[in-house]
């Protein structure tokens, strides 16, 4: 073994010494601490008056009693709450579920198809046709990610000016509305509740105002999206 290994293990069997040296040097003060504490009390406490010793030996058996007792009352207590408690949260998970069931709430898995859907619905259109204007504004607008969507509000690439310009609304709910009035008014109302036949109408093939020739699409593109929501409601 050599030098450096040697003082190695010298100093930690010093340093193990030293820690239990510290350790039985520690016990044994508290030991003395607690000892003179308790004789301090004892001479304090055999100097009072016998009525003070009597109070304070039924105090610390009335304390006691209370110690024991309280935490069962406790447990009944809570125990008593959390019975409450799930009878509230399942009446109102009912609750919800009624709700639910009675308005027939879906979720189109957008924020801007559900408003499209839910404000169809609350113009009077039916299921389908809601959906249709869903499927609508989300070809005509790329997802809804056009610059006419998200810096005109418009959600149907809907023109004015002589069909020249795409028109812009100065709100969200302003031109979502406009557009259900539009379709429910030219379109549903006169009897046309076929993707194909509005696309004749809404966005015709051959349309001047479509120098790429992309109408061609828009029948096959609103209907991919159609079939996709159907599933949804």
């Amino acid at each position: 073994m050599t030098r450096v290994k040697k003082n190695k293990k010298k100093r930690i069997i010093q340093y193990i010494k030293e820690y239990i040296r510290t350790l039985i040097y520690s016990l044994i003060g508290t030991y003395c601490i607690i000892k003179s504490i308790n004789l301090l009390i004892a001479k304090i406490y055999n100097k009072l008056p016998r009525v003070f010793k009597v109070s304070i030996i039924y105090t610390m058996i009335i304390l006691s009693i209370l110690y024991i007792t309280k935490p069962r009352v406790i447990e009944k207590v809570v125990y008593k709450e959390n019975i409450q408690t799930i009878t509230i949260e399942t009446q109102t998970s009912n609750n919800i579920t009624e709700t639910i069931e009675e308005s027939k709430v879906i979720d189109l898995q957008s924020d801007n198809a559900n408003n499209i859907y839910n404000k169809a619905i609350e113009k009077g259109l039916t299921k389908e046709q809601a959906i249709i204007v869903v499927s609508i504004s989300r070809h005509e607008t790329g997802n809804w990610t056009s610059k006419a969507f998200n810096d005109k509000n418009n959600f149907g690439g809907i023109m004015c000016n002589g069909a020249t310009e795409i028109k812009r609304y100065a709100t969200y709910e302003e031109g979502l509305e406009d557009m259900i009035r539009i379709l429910k008014t030219y379109y549903f109302d006169k009897g046309l509740n076929e993707i194909a036949a509005i696309g004749a109408k809404y966005c015709p093939v051959g349309a001047t105002n479509d120098p790429n020739n992309l109408n061609q699409y828009w029948v096959g593109g609103v209907t991919e999206f159609y079939n996709e929501y159907i599933n949804l409601v």
